[in-house]
């Protein structure tokens, strides 16, 4: 069975329309897939046609300590018209980390539910929530591989190695580390930012960027609205076609290694500063706010991602 983390610090970079779309295509090949919604705010859940305060069971029950809430995976999964299965998310998901703040196999939760249902199915995909908290470590070590949307913008270049660095605090605590490719999303070859982009993720990712680019296709966000992937929304749409073709490419990548070192998929900073440069002159922003902008950018990059009193370290401790 492959698992696969979507994440993206950034939200808006096509995480959740990817997630779905992604196992309605991989579903049309005729493998098994069940979509697990790890956001709180259950937008991967709408997507695909529920309304999360109206399930009886979601990933959160699945998750919990709380005896007479919890559930096993194979009790929260939905059985979709779509071709793949669904764990919804709910609200509660949002408070799950107090339930394990003392609990040093907290991580390994979402893995150990997962890795009791090894047989069910060929692909799980975990929609992760815009946030590098509890959840979305608990997705990484639940996953051997993943898929970082990056849409045509600066966010989501500078989110790229946020995600690199849970990665290699996971591998450092847990001896756990996914298999990590970037994927282009909300790509429009009619403009110039766009392929300075693609070309600034050829050099930082070489083989370890999808070849398929997500193209901007409203029907993506029409099939989102009605609470159904694109693929039942239109077969013969743009959004559908690049994502069977993505849905190619991976079941094609079976038996990929991962990577012994991360740092050579950082992006540098003076390349994110520099698609900030070209980005913002398009709009042609204020000097004056774009100097306070740049400011507090930089104090924000100095800042740690993960401190010796932050949850992870308090989580991953080893005993």
């Amino acid at each position: 069975m492959k698992v696969i983390a979507i994440a993206n610090q950034k939200g808006g970079c096509g995480k959740t329309t990817t997630a779905v779309a992604l196992s309605a295509a991989l579903g049309h090949n005729g493998v098994r897939v069940l979509l697990i919604d790890l956001d709180p705010q259950a937008h991967a859940t709408a997507a695909a046609g529920y309304n999360s305060a109206k399930v009886s069971k979601s990933i959160y029950n699945v998750m919990t300590k709380v005896d007479n809430r919890s559930c096993e995976l194979g009790d929260a999964v939905l059985i979709m018209e779509e071709k793949f299965d669904l764990v919804p998310s709910c609200g509660l998901l949002s408070v799950i980390e107090q339930e394990f703040k003392d609990s040093p196999h907290a991580v390994s939760k979402l893995h150990n539910a997962i890795s009791s249902n090894l047989a069910a199915y060929d692909y799980v995909i975990i929609d992760c929530p815009p946030s590098l908290g509890f959840l979305t470590f608990n997705a990484l070590r639940a996953a051997n591989s993943v898929i970082i949307p990056i849409d045509m913008g600066y966010f989501s270049l500078m989110g790229v190695n946020k995600v690199l660095d849970m990665v290699e605090l996971l591998d450092s605590k847990t001896g756990h580390k996914p298999y990590v490719k970037a994927l282009a999303t909300m790509y429009d070859r009619r403009t110039t930012f766009s392929e300075e982009i693609i070309k600034s993720l050829k050099e930082r990712f070489k083989e370890n960027l999808f070849s398929t680019r997500i193209g901007v296709n409203v029907d993506l966000r029409k099939a989102s609205r009605d609470g159904i992937s694109v693929l039942r929304y239109d077969m013969s749409s743009s959004g559908a076609r690049d994502y069977l073709s993505l849905a190619d490419e991976i079941i094609e990548s079976q038996g990929e290694e991962p990577f012994e070192e991360l740092e050579s998929l950082r992006i540098p900073r003076e390349e994110i500063a520099h698609s900030l440069d070209e980005e913002e002159v398009e709009v042609k922003p204020s000097p004056t706010r774009m100097r306070t902008f740049f400011n507090r950018l930089s104090r924000i990059s100095r800042r740690p991602v993960f401190g010796k009193d932050s949850v992870f370290e308090t989580l991953t401790k080893k005993r």
